[in-house]
């Protein structure tokens, strides 16, 4: 999949963690994952939030959305970050070079 998805100018991640602890990313957690992190771009999975919601979309009773945004904000994630020299980035930029490419694409097929 990554090597398809490499092929068609998609960016993606080349590791993920945390999908076998979804709705539990505790500080702990995240600093053992920050301790083992291989070379490359990884994308940590989890699903912050401030609270919880109803609706259709809200997340499994399990998940704990609020514990998850504390470590994402943990003052010690936030050294353990700069110890190793890491950088997070948002999937925005990612997501808009691909839109960008593909209109650029149908463009050029439109020509």
């Amino acid at each position: 999949m990554h090597r398809r998805l490499r092929e068609a100018g998609i960016p993606s991640n080349d590791h993920l963690f945390g999908l076998n602890d979804s709705g539990a990313l505790t500080e702990r957690l995240l600093l053992g994952f920050l301790d083992n992190l291989p070379d490359g771009v990884t994308e940590i999975y989890c699903h912050p939030a401030t609270r919880r919601w109803e609706g259709k979309d809200n997340l499994p009773s399990s998940y704990r959305p609020e514990d998850e945004l504390a470590a994402l904000l943990s003052p010690v994630v936030k050294k353990a970050i700069e110890k190793h020299g890491l950088q997070s980035w948002s999937y925005r930029p990612f997501r808009d070079s691909v839109h960008k490419a593909a209109s650029e694409r149908a463009t050029k097929r439109s020509l």
